[in-house]
């Protein structure tokens, strides 16, 4: 089915995906305390709490022991001064998110196809979400970067990972789902020019497009491994930035957020009326 890919297929199977990530959220098991807990982290009740302390605990519970040779037990996981290894995450984001920003920003002025048809128009979509979003990253990492060299409340935790959920949670998934999203932006886009190349045979486009999308599929998937303290599932924090930023008054009640939300909602649904107009020129030709 992959071999008859176009513009329209592209974007169905763009929405398969997001569909099966959505499944999964849907359908996703109550987390439970297992024997050897692989998360990093577990949130319960809106706080988070080193998943190495969890475990502990529950082993000292069940061996029968009393709740203070239980919070003795937690103590003995050492914490570590973090600041150094959040820089480095921080720091460490902004290279990639430089080359795709460039890369994508030279793609704006390509024409794929016929001018304002779904082609062309999915492609400029695509690579302009890939610029902005990498450019969104680039600022916040190196605000970050920044803020770091000052002083932080707390900089003890298990590892980078806790301490960066715990006190920088929104500029960490912020950074995280920019690079991703971006990078699966980027290759779409790029799935979506090979497609239309005129000097290729269309046999070749349809097999290099299939490639390109088992390798999205491919990175999406090693991505949601990742996850490790958000179910392993993109979409969950997805769901977890939202609640940081549309369901958060702290956040959108400040005037300048509140702007960046009303033009991104705008943006939004002038980009998806773009693409259907395109998609009704073409069939009108």
């Amino acid at each position: 089915m992959l071999l008859f890919i176009n513009a329209r297929r592209f974007l169905a199977f763009l929405a398969l995906v997001s569909l099966s990530n959505a499944l999964s959220l849907t359908f996703s098991k109550k987390k439970q305390v297992r024997k050897n807990l692989p998360k990093v982290l577990e949130m319960r009740g809106g706080e988070f709490v080193d998943a190495a302390k969890i475990s502990l605990l529950a082993t000292a519970l069940l061996a029968n022991a009393s709740p203070a040779a239980a919070q003795a037990a937690t103590s003995s996981v050492e914490l570590v001064n973090c600041v150094g290894g959040a820089s480095g995450f921080f720091g460490g984001v902004r290279v990639p998110c430089s080359l795709l920003a460039g890369a994508s920003l030279g793609q704006l002025g390509t024409v794929v196809g016929k001018e304002k048809e779904l082609p062309d128009t999915a492609y400029k979509t695509l690579m302009g979400y890939t610029f902005t979003v990498c450019m969104m990253v680039l600022t916040v990492s190196t605000a970050m970067g920044t803020r770091l060299h000052g002083s932080v409340a707390d900089p003890m935790a298990a590892n980078t990972l806790a301490f960066l959920v715990r006190e920088y949670e929104l500029p960490f998934l912020a950074c995280r789902m920019g690079f991703v999203s971006g990078l699966l932006s980027f290759m779409g886009a790029t799935a979506v020019r090979v497609r239309h190349l005129p000097a290729l045979p269309t046999a070749t486009t349809k097999g290099l497009c299939a490639f390109i999308c088992a390798m999205m599929a491919a990175c999406l998937a090693l991505f949601n491994n990742t996850l490790v303290n958000y179910e392993n599932n993109a979409l969950f924090v997805v769901k977890r930035l939202v609640e940081l930023t549309l369901l958060n008054p702290a956040g959108y009640l400040k005037p300048v957020t509140l702007a960046g939300l009303v033009c991104g909602g705008v943006g939004v649904y002038w980009l998806i009326i773009g693409l259907l107009e395109a998609a009704a020129t073409g069939k009108k030709e």
